[in-house]
């Protein structure tokens, strides 16, 4: 349920709630890739990038069950583009005022890894995402897909990733690497695809998504 699709014309992509505290406050926001929403925004015609914060003309939808009919469309009014990172691939979409709704409707945020946290080789992880499938025209929700991690830390272009041995297509991104206590690792972010070796998946490390949250008043 904590893992809404964002969906415009002929794009789309995943993304994951988080709650945060502050002035004795709660806040919540939607996680998602910079990509997805630059994505979004020029498949509704939109600039791809705004004065920051602005509301959304693409859709963010909750599945409240797992049967992937069951729906709830976030007005997008109360919805915000409210932060982007300056290198990495990560971005926040405030939801504060939609708690009660998603509360409601049983939607809580997932939990963060620590700042620090290791992940190591070998991991086990599961990637739950609404990936596009080839010959499908819509996303297929809810896709839930157990892995690795395939080796140690990469860095790739000065940022630092996590190679994931688990199948994930490109509506995958913006969506959560949980751990198997259910907390999230990282961020599913790109595919890099070797013509003699095939293709390979790769998660932001979470230190960006921590460095954004240090933004927050």
């Amino acid at each position: 349920k904590s893992v809404p699709l964002l969906i415009g014309e002929d794009a789309h992509g995943s993304g994951f709630i988080i709650e945060i505290t502050r002035k004795k406050s709660k806040r919540w926001f939607i996680v998602t890739n910079k990509h997805v929403i630059e994505e979004l925004q020029e498949a509704m015609g939109e600039q791809k990038e705004p004065t920051l914060p602005y509301r959304p003309k693409w859709n963010v939808i909750f599945f409240v069950k797992p049967d992937g009919r069951t729906l709830y469309v976030s007005p997008s009014d109360e919805l915000f583009v409210r932060y982007i990172h300056r290198d990495a691939d990560v971005a926040l979409i405030e939801c504060t005022g939609l708690i009660n709704q998603l509360e409601d409707r049983g939607i809580r945020p997932l939990r963060l890894a620590p700042r620090e946290h290791i992940v190591r080789p070998g991991m086990e992880l599961v990637v739950i995402g609404h990936p596009g499938l080839a010959g499908i025209d819509k996303p297929v929700p809810m896709t839930y897909t157990k892995g690795q991690i395939a080796g140690p830390e990469r860095e790739i272009n000065g940022l630092r990733y996590y190679q994931l041995q688990v199948p994930a297509a490109p509506g995958n991104s913006g969506g959560p690497v949980l751990d198997m206590t259910g907390q999230v690792i990282a961020i599913v972010t790109m595919r890099v695809r070797d013509n003699n070796q095939g293709q390979f998946n790769f998660a932001l490390h979470l230190k960006y998504l921590y460095q954004l949250l240090d933004e927050v008043p």
